[in-house]
């Protein structure tokens, strides 16, 4: 007669292992919204914060998210400290995307550089998937690659208009 083998524990952990995976990305999805929903953000950022994905600028047919970027930096008070209090806000409780779109508007406005200021998310949020409407097609790109994209003399991606 062959001795047992004692059964191994393992789909029992990775059971535990899972259902702690689950809770816990749930709290925090639930944070973020609760974050999301207590923010003091004007109108057009509230929509930049929210953004689930960065979309290249078109020459014709803005989105909702392009058009509040573009109406949010043709404000005359843009630079205000309460805009860019609530641009450092987003830069912690928006989502990814929204997270981005803060970090290039802030330094923009403030007249840092952008590059810098995405190689300084990037050093946070780097691994961070971001999904980019480009072209009428969407990838995902990890926050690095997009400050890379952006750190470049030429980037591929036009996230940003001229300012007026």
């Amino acid at each position: 007669m062959k001795p047992k083998k004692p059964r191994s524990k393992s789909p029992l952990v990775l059971t535990l292992v899972a259902v702690f995976f689950c809770l816990f990305s749930s709290a925090r999805a639930d944070e973020e919204q609760k974050a999301a929903e207590a923010s003091p953000l004007p109108e057009k950022l509230e929509i930049l914060a929210k953004a689930k994905r960065l979309e290249e600028l078109r020459p014709r047919g803005d989105s909702e998210t392009t058009q509040a970027l573009k109406d949010f930096l043709a404000q005359k008070d843009r630079s205000d400290k309460a805009n860019q209090d609530a641009l450092v806000w987003m830069k912690e409780h928006a989502s990814p995307a929204g997270r981005v779109y803060a970090t290039m508007v802030l330094a923009t406005i403030t007249r840092q550089s952008v590059p810098k200021a995405l190689q300084e998310l990037a050093g946070t949020d780097g691994s961070t998937n971001v999904e980019v409407l480009s072209a009428g097609s969407s990838c995902h790109f990890s926050v690095s690659d997009i400050a890379v994209d952006q750190s470049s003399p030429a980037p591929i991606l036009k996230l940003l208009p001229k300012l007026p």
